[in-house]
């Protein structure tokens, strides 16, 4: 065989080569786009339901700050989302119960979460009847307080 045989086969098996690495990656990349595509369904199906939530949500720092929250925490408290972002908790609680909530915080990350019974104050004023669960979540930027609030004046019919 001459040397421009060889080089010549030795260019085919590459270009075979090539060609078989293409379809690998062509293959990864539809496996890419169709996970993606399930990521994006699954973070909206999230969404959804913590919007849809029949009860307030908060998500909150370990040190009681509102991190985010669903329209049913606005609808029941009557702040705007922007208004309770960034909120210390204990301006949502009657003087005398945020004076325990150090309290509860330490019992929650001791349990790792909480049920109570409590009372909330919404932004005008008025004093109403809560249940209160928390869970200790870890999320990719650290431990966070996951609540969830039920309002129990709707029930007494209020």
């Amino acid at each position: 065989m001459s040397d421009d045989d060889r080089s010549r086969g030795d260019l085919l098996a590459e270009l075979k080569r090539l060609r078989t690495q293409n379809q690998e990656l062509l293959l990864q990349l539809e496996e890419l786009e169709d996970t993606r595509a399930e990521l994006a369904m699954s973070d909206e199906r999230l969404k959804r339901l913590f919007a849809a939530a029949p009860f307030a949500l908060f998500l909150e720092s370990l040190e009681g700050i509102i991190v985010d929250c669903n329209p049913g925490a606005v609808e029941m408290l009557g702040y705007t989302r922007d208004e309770l972002i960034g909120m210390h908790v204990s301006k949502l609680l009657p003087a005398k119960v945020a004076e325990t909530l150090p309290k509860i915080i330490d019992e929650h990350l001791v349990m790792g979460g909480t049920f109570i019974k409590a009372t909330n104050v919404r932004k005008n004023g008025e004093e109403f009847p809560v249940e209160v669960s928390t869970r200790l979540v870890n999320l990719v930027d650290g431990k966070h307080a996951f609540v969830a609030v039920r309002d129990l004046s709707k029930d007494a019919g209020g």
